[in-house]
């Protein structure tokens, strides 16, 4: 009768129950018990990936050594981004940013319009980090957050003394596609971000995580980081969350009011000499050079008086009918040579004409066919044609009936 009940559904599934009653207390126990030291080991992740972010340590520093570098050199300290000022109303060292988003008095929903990073809720105090040396701000370490392909991600984003050059960009918690979106922790594609510029002179944000590689040749490479190959979704997700972070209602206004207020609760090295201030200055300078040099171009109407001199060989040509005498003994023999008539389209040979024997001058004649290109046919009626009617112009015009002639007498 035991082995009975021992095969029945319902000791099977009191069998399965206890065992998943077991196994959950052993888990809820692990949790309880590992609790502590996970939150330890949440805040030595952030505080090692600050160092990291700020150039102040490298991510291999030991857990010991990382808690001591931390107390060192970082200070933090709570921002009113409502105010756009440092805030003592909470405390850096208690304060929780997810519990605020929990609470509406200390943070309020996005329009969507507003939430471009995907974040829905945005706190009214955020919790910032800084790294001064002899009394004067050397790095800004600002929380960003925002929504990539598979989940939110955490990180900082940290700007040198002058508030507009990027010292590091890192993220201590995401969970995108290893090998593709999970590469923002990529060491290689770290390394990319110190030195560019995350705004531009009037202070609005501008850098750019462009599809592809950054071209150096180009003017603008300075605000441009390489995207993430294969992964477009979880570069414009990086985009999003600096351009809402850096922008009016992140910690815009906070920067802007610690950039005018540099001899204030925290004076800023050198805050007074940004480095995009000198960048209007030499841009105006490129097009002063093509105004100058457009000018250059002004000689050109030299040319039409170049043309004119083509004209004078044209008056000399008057002097070739002016000379029939020697034409009636050469006459049988420039007949045949008549055919070079050709040889004027080729070439304007009017220079070589003198040179040789002037009969050849007379296929000349035949000329007016160019002259009212250069509009002058009014000219060679004057003079040419009483001259060359009774010798040799109607031999020119009528050169069949010259042979008819020339036959009759022979």
């Amino acid at each position: 009768m035991s082995d009975t009940n021992k095969e029945s559904m319902l000791h099977t599934l009191r069998v399965a129950f206890l065992v998943c009653l077991a196994c959950s207390l052993v888990v809820a126990g692990a949790a309880l018990g590992l609790k502590p030291a996970q939150i330890v080991n949440s805040q030595l992740n952030k505080q090692r990936s600050i160092l990291s972010i700020a150039a102040e340590a490298p991510e291999s520093t030991p857990n010991a050594e990382v808690q001591r570098l931390f107390k060192e050199r970082i200070q933090a300290r709570i921002v009113d981004l409502d105010e756009g000022q440092f805030s003592d109303a909470q405390d850096p060292a208690t304060y929780d940013v997810a519990k605020a988003l929990q609470d509406n008095a200390l943070s309020r929903d996005l329009t969507a319009e507003e939430d471009i990073a995907s974040i829905h809720r945005r706190e009214r105090y955020a919790t910032v980090y800084t790294v001064e040396e002899g009394g004067a701000l050397k790095t800004l370490i600002l929380p960003v957050r925002g929504y990539g392909l598979w989940s939110t991600l955490y990180g900082f984003i940290a700007l040198k003394s002058d508030l507009q050059t990027i010292a590091g960009l890192g993220f201590y918690q995401q969970a995108e596609t290893a090998g593709l979106g999970g590469e923002v922790d990529n060491p290689r594609w770290k390394a990319l971000w110190p030195g560019k510029l995350a705004f531009n002179a009037a202070g609005e944000p501008d850098i750019h995580v462009i599809k592809g590689n950054v071209d150096a040749s180009n003017p603008n490479a300075a605000h441009q980081v390489d995207g993430l190959a294969g992964a477009t979704l979880t570069s414009k997700g990086v985009q999003h969350l600096l351009d809402f972070w850096l922008g009016p209602n992140g910690f815009g206004p906070f920067l802007n009011n610690l950039r005018q207020s540099a001899g204030q609760a925290l004076p800023v090295a050198q805050a007074e000499q940004p480095a995009p201030a000198p960048q209007p200055e030499v841009q105006p300078e490129a097009p002063q050079e093509p105004a100058v040099q457009q000018p250059e171009a002004a000689p050109q109407p030299e040319a039409a008086p170049q043309a004119q001199p083509e004209a004078q060989p044209e008056a000399a040509q008057p002097e070739v009918p002016q000379e029939p005498a020697p034409q009636p003994e050469a006459a049988p023999q420039v007949q045949p040579e008549a055919v070079q008539p050709e040889a004027q389209p080729e070439a304007v040979q009017p220079e070589a004409q003198p040179e040789v024997v002037q009969p050849e001058a007379q296929p000349e004649v035949v000329q007016p066919e160019a002259q009212p290109e250069v509009a002058q046919p009014e000219a060679q009626p004057e003079a040419v044609q009483p001259e060359v009617q009774p010798e040799a112009a109607q031999p020119g015009t009528e050169e069949q009936p010259q042979p008819q002639q020339e036959s009759e007498e022979i």
